[in-house]
């Protein structure tokens, strides 16, 4: 037998008992009984550990769960048994001056009641009724205010109060206050909180001559409340690199509490730092450096004094000077994807997606449209003149269901506007397919590859993985010219023929029908 200290998670040794118990029950006195293993009611010395035999309950229990409590009201004692003489579990009324238990019913389906209890009224008739019009007030975020109460006009049984009342006021646990007067008048205590920002309950005790009346209890949350967050966090950046951050204050706190106007904002940017710690006002702007192509969010908490609320992510957007050749891309980091541009043209949502077990770019399977899906790369530097290759894999998780997937180059987000370089190939190995193409441009500029799935209604995902782009130096030029009109037809590299003034990169379909590749000059 010991004695248990919640607070501390503790327990204190008392004494070893000699005997085995299936139930104990303390009542109003403080005197504790248990039954044992043997049912044998005994009375136990809560000092000592003594153990003195009041008799036996006529029953035999079973090595199985069972308690007992007593009836603080009239010291009853109760057992909630499985006895070798009943078949189920039984309520039994112990006497506690002879031992002998008494059926009071079977508990249905064989029910084992770990912890019977007897709700027990500790307050007596004449004690007084709890306080009433009890409040707290604590204004605009001040820590120190006025809990107000009437005492009671009558006690528990209802019969009027002509004595004086006292009372005492505690704080979260902690006493506050005491105090007395007549019945009926109000009282007022002034507190100032300890802590900025914290929940505080009340309590208020009456009490007379006859004993404690019945608490009466308020909440109030003091100081600072924490602010709700913001919402409606919304990022763009334009092509300058101004980076442009909206959101829509809160008007309140998580409990209706304090909040000072205007509020203020932590703003964090990633990748980045924290950009302020006090920010006012519900727009932010900045100039995002130009070092390489990055994905940008932000996240926006709103502060309320010291107490701040949950981040609030805005959505991402890619800003950065554009790529250079060789460029490569392996998928290896989310990040990697988000500077790529996704095209859902059917509107189905279900588009290209980051996998992150595969590393790659992925395209799951569509159940009501054939595929109109479009990934497209962060702007890439290229030159007229040159030759390019385009290599990439793909890779289908099905070869019964196989996807599609082909590759085209512009200089804008609009898919429209883009020219083929690898046509519409089917994808059926779960193994990557590496398609490639050489290609050249007609301008020096910023373009984009973009990679579009067509695949079938049902199809299986579809991976894209491992692009590259490298110059290629054997271009395969056979002759230079200085007029696009004089030895044939001459065509850009994209298909379109062209007359009049034209200079770089060009194919030409000569008198005799044979095509050869040439570089125009104009000089």
């Amino acid at each position: 037998m010991g004695i248990i200290d919640y607070d501390n998670l503790a327990r204190t040794t008392i004494a070893v008992l000699k005997n085995s118990y299936y139930a104990f029950a303390v009542n109003s006195k403080g005197e504790a009984y248990g039954i044992t293993d043997e049912g044998d009611l005994m009375k136990i010395d809560k000092a000592t550990g003594e153990e003195t035999t009041i008799g036996h309950t006529g029953v035999t229990p079973r090595d199985m769960t069972q308690s007992a409590t007593f009836d603080l009201s009239n010291d009853k004692l109760y057992w909630a048994a499985e006895v070798y003489q009943e078949d189920g579990s039984v309520l039994y009324e112990v006497d506690t001056t002879t031992g002998k238990a008494t059926k009071i019913d079977m508990f249905p389906g064989r029910a084992q009641i770990a912890a019977l209890y007897c709700p027990n009224s500790i307050y007596v008739e004449h004690a007084p009724a709890k306080v009433k019009n009890l409040t707290a007030t604590f204004e605009n975020g001040s820590l120190t205010g006025k809990i107000k109460f009437n005492l009671p006009s009558t006690d528990i049984a209802g019969t009027d109060i002509s004595s004086k009342v006292k009372y005492t006021v505690y704080a979260n646990g902690v006493q506050i206050a005491t105090g007395e007067g007549y019945a009926g008048t109000m009282k007022s205590v002034s507190y100032t909180a300890a802590v900025d920002g914290e929940d505080y309950i009340f309590a208020v005790m009456p009490s007379n001559a006859k004993g404690y009346g019945k608490p009466s209890l308020v909440s109030s949350w003091i100081g600072h409340d924490i602010p709700n967050a913001p919402t409606d966090v919304k990022l763009t950046i334009d092509e300058t690199g101004k980076s442009t951050l909206t959101w829509t204050a809160p008007t309140k706190g998580q409990h209706d509490g304090f909040i000072e106007e205007p509020l203020k904002y932590i703003i964090t940017r990633y990748p980045g730092d924290i950009l302020s710690f006090n920010y006012e006002g519900t727009t932010f702007t900045e100039q995002l450096p130009e070092d390489g192509l990055s994905s940008y969010y932000y996240t926006v908490r709103s502060l309320n004094g010291e107490l701040y609320s949950e981040p609030v992510a805005s959505n991402e957007a890619v800003y950065g000077s554009a790529l250079s050749i060789p460029y490569y891309e392996d998928f290896s980091q989310e990040s990697s994807f988000k500077t790529f541009t996704v095209v859902d043209a059917n509107n189905d949502n279900v588009t290209w997606v980051y996998n992150s077990y595969d590393k790659a770019a992925m395209i799951d399977n569509s159940l009501k449209v054939v595929d109109d899906d479009w990934l497209i790369t962060p702007a890439i530097k290229m030159e007229k003149n040159k030759t390019y290759e385009l290599t990439f894999g793909a890779s289908a998780k099905a070869s019964l269901s196989p996807g599609t997937i082909a590759a085209a180059i512009g200089s804008t987000l609009n898919p429209s506007d883009y020219f083929t370089l690898v046509k519409a190939t089917e994808i059926s190995t779960s193994a990557a397919q590496n398609l490639n193409v050489k290609y050249a441009v007609s301008e020096d500029g910023e373009y984009r590859i973009g990679f579009h799935a067509t695949s079938p209604i049902g199809f299986s995902s579809m991976n894209l993985e491992n692009i590259s782009i490298v110059e290629d130096t054997t271009s395969g030029i056979n002759n230079v010219e200085t007029d696009v009109n004089t030895n044939g037809e001459t065509y850009t590299l994209d298909g379109r023929r062209v007359s009049g003034t034209y200079s770089g990169l060009a194919i030409k379909r000569g008198n005799n029908g044979k095509f050869t590749k040439v570089i125009i000059t104009n000089k």
